[in-house]
């Protein structure tokens, strides 16, 4: 747009031309922006920290190409020498202060655009300016025209985390939505996944439960016609009322004088002191979820390394059932491309 027309009458001509123009950084939205948006002010952004003498600005480059906000001018990164990586907490917090999720995605005219491409540009500056290394990042979908932005941080404790915090409008969102900061799982060759930042962890569940013994166990789960049918088939033995009545009394009196809590609690901090390296790369909350179990959310996004257990743990001569679980908590995930794969990722630190 360098050339400079002679004739008044070209440059209105050109100027209403270019309100027809619409360059945008992310997939087109298939819900039109809210009536009233309007692109963020400067009102909203945190305070930059002292050091904005020594502030430096680049543009993203993608394969030789410039990467544009919603308006069609470049993408500016302000970068901060001394920001440094947070930790995983540390950028939450940062995450949940930060407005920039409030503001509307507008999908042109380029006078009033604000898309994916400015939410990324605008978090990696506010979080610079508080003294967060961030990086911008552009991710191409397979079978879309256009890619999609977001932010990418390098935490002490969890490792390179994706942060989306592309506001209402783009996605759809509940009508209660009050934050539309989202986590991320980026990978080349998975669809893009997203989800409140957090609820996106793994859930590890510990039972300790004191059935009476291994029969017992199985009569319990079982419907008493396919009992009978594992019964005659020699697989098990089912025990009889008199078995189980005296066996009854034995757990009580051995709960009379056992704390089961005290030796679930035991055994989970065993566990996880077992697993203490896997673990170290993990966010982990631990809490007793009642009387005969507990649980731990781990804060690691790929599939679990820890395979499920079941076992008989014999206390003074009474067997106790110790399981451990594990399951995804993807029903918290959500695919907004649907299943369309990530193609590329390209992360710029701005540095």
């Amino acid at each position: 747009m360098g050339i400079h027309w002679h004739k008044t009458a070209l440059i209105t001509v050109l100027s209403v031309l270019l309100v027809g123009i619409v360059v945008s950084g992310c997939a087109p939205s298939s819900s039109s922006p809210p009536s009233g948006s309007s692109a963020p002010t400067s009102a909203l952004a945190p305070t930059p920290s002292s050091n904005t003498t020594r502030m430096t600005k680049t543009h993203v480059y993608t394969d030789g190409r410039i990467e544009v906000r919603g308006s069609g001018e470049p993408v500016e990164l302000i970068n901060n020498p001394d920001a440094t990586n947070p930790t995983f907490a540390e950028l939450v917090a940062f995450i949940e202060r930060d407005r920039t999720d409030e503001y509307s995605y507008i999908f042109g005219p380029p006078k009033n655009a604000f898309v994916c491409s400015d939410f990324a540009e605008t978090v990696h500056n506010n979080a610079e300016a508080a003294g967060i290394r961030a990086a911008w990042v552009g991710i191409d979908i397979e079978g879309e025209p256009e890619g999609h932005a977001l932010n990418a941080f390098e935490t002490t404790d969890l490792g390179l985390v994706y942060i989306d915090c592309t506001g209402k409008g783009l996605w759809d969102d509940p009508a209660n939505c009050s934050s539309w900061d989202r986590r991320v799982r980026v990978e080349t060759g998975k669809p893009y996944a997203v989800a409140d930042i957090d609820k996106a962890k793994t859930l590890f569940k510990f039972l300790v439960h004191p059935p009476i013994g291994a029969d017992d166990m199985v009569s319990w789960t079982l419907e008493e016609q396919t009992l009978r049918s594992l019964e005659l088939s020699g697989w098990i033995r089912i025990p009889t009322a008199g078995e189980r009545e005296r066996k009854s009394l034995e757990m009580l009196e051995w709960q009379r004088t056992h704390d089961i809590e005290e030796l679930g609690q035991k055994w989970i901090q065993d566990w996880i002191r077992e697993h203490q390296a896997e673990l170290s790369r993990c966010s982990r909350e631990f809490k007793l979820e009642n009387y005969f179990s507990g649980y731990i959310l781990v804060d690691c996004l790929e599939t679990p390394w820890f395979q499920p257990v079941e076992k008989l743990i014999d206390v003074d001569g009474i067997p106790i059932v110790w399981k451990i679980r594990w399951e995804m908590m993807s029903a918290i995930w959500d695919k907004p491309f649907g299943n369309k794969v990530i193609k590329d990722i390209h992360i710029h630190w701005g540095e």
